[in-house]
């Protein structure tokens, strides 16, 4: 980021904030097959913490701050996927781990840089309000895909949660997994004979075979 270019602030929402440090990190660059990762879990991690803006928007802050091309195409393709399919699981990134040395390693340095509201707080709101949406579908549409996506979604929050608090007692030599490998499975809510879409699924399954 050179001195003509626009500095985020403590102002501005979080997302912005972790993108501008990311563009910064010197492994983030060109962003090599290793790195990628460590860019997934971070998306990750502010897709959780109910950072979601739009591609277009993402897009456009990264050009504003001079990020590389390599960066803006890999973060607007990559969190593209994402707001599509909260439970994306990267090969790469279930194969060997974020690559961070602590879970929200980004956001928590800014927190801390900015003086702002801290991971903690940040999410007990991400996981009510998951827990809220969840069941608000469920009992509007307990069968529909849309209800699917919120359990994934919950299922993810609360893995945060407990990867984050866990944490707080982390070894120092030692790094964690990716937050996807400590979630429910993306289908809790159709599972086996408990539901009717459950017995459904298993049928279709079975069909197929």
């Amino acid at each position: 980021m050179s001195a003509a270019e626009p500095h985020p602030n403590a102002t501005d929402p979080l997302w912005k904030l972790v993108l501008a440090k990311l563009s910064e990190h010197p492994l983030m660059r060109e962003l090599w097959p290793r790195d990628r990762p460590r860019l997934d879990e971070t998306l990750l991690e502010l897709f959780l913490l109910g950072e979601r803006p739009s591609v277009p928007e993402v897009r456009a802050f990264l050009a504003e701050i001079g990020a590389t091309e390599v960066l803006r195409r890999e973060v607007g393709v990559r969190w593209r996927r994402r707001l599509k399919n909260p439970g994306w699981r990267p090969r790469e990134l279930i194969r060997s781990g974020p690559g961070w040395l602590t879970p929200f390693y980004l956001p928590d340095l800014v927190v801390r840089e900015h003086a702002l509201r801290d991971i903690s707080e940040r999410l007990g709101e991400a996981i009510a309000v998951a827990a809220r949406d969840y069941m608000q579908r469920s009992a509007r549409e307990p069968s529909s895909v849309g209800t699917s996506v919120e359990a994934t979604v919950f299922g993810l929050t609360a893995a945060a949660v407990r990867v984050w608090s866990l944490s707080q007692d982390s070894v120092e030599d030692l790094g964690w997994p990716s937050i996807l490998s400590r979630s429910l499975t993306p289908h809790d809510n159709l599972a086996g004979d408990w539901t009717n879409s459950g017995r459904a699924r298993e049928d279709r399954l079975l069909r197929r075979e």
